[in-house]
């Protein structure tokens, strides 16, 4: 997201405002991109990744971006669901033959947001899980090839 300034919908959040720092307009929000590369070096040591710029660890990156991309659209409806308070809103779902409003009563958008994209990071953890098992079965194949080699050099010996 770019700097909106007063207009951006986490103001309140932003540290920059908050300290009255000049806000960076129409540039790259620093306070988002702090946030996400927090979640992903979070990530990185829960999963055990010490070089990122490993060729092995590149799949495991982009998942961990994503991931964090999508937190970030999950803590920002969290965020106006917060602020506005409403799970269920008023919203105008038709019109009559006159022309008239006919009103309902809808699930926010904003909580849709969020299970959207809750059900997004489930799956994008567990392709990380995924990646992780499939490593510790490549790392155990390749102890059990290890030890057949080595018995087969052993018997010829």
């Amino acid at each position: 997201m770019r700097c909106k300034g007063k207009d951006c919908p986490i103001l309140d959040s932003c540290p920059l405002f908050q300290t009255n720092a000049a806000l960076p307009l129409g540039k790259p929000c620093p306070f988002e991109a702090g946030i996400v590369q927090t979640w992903v070096n979070k990530h990185l040591v829960s999963l055990g990744i010490e070089d990122f710029s490993a060729p092995e660890s590149s799949f495991d990156l982009d998942l961990l971006y994503e991931l964090a991309a999508h937190e970030l659209i999950k803590w920002k409806a969290a965020h106006h669901l917060s602020k506005a308070g409403k799970l269920i809103e008023d919203r105008q779902v038709a019109a009559n033959m006159q022309g008239d409003a006919i009103f309902a009563e809808v699930v926010s958008p904003a909580l849709e947001i969020l299970d959207i994209h809750n059900k997004i990071t489930m799956k994008l953890r567990d392709a990380l899980l995924a990646t992780r098992k499939a490593q510790i079965q490549a790392g155990r194949d390749m102890r059990s090839e290890e030890r057949r080699v080595g018995k087969e050099c052993r018997s010829r010996w």
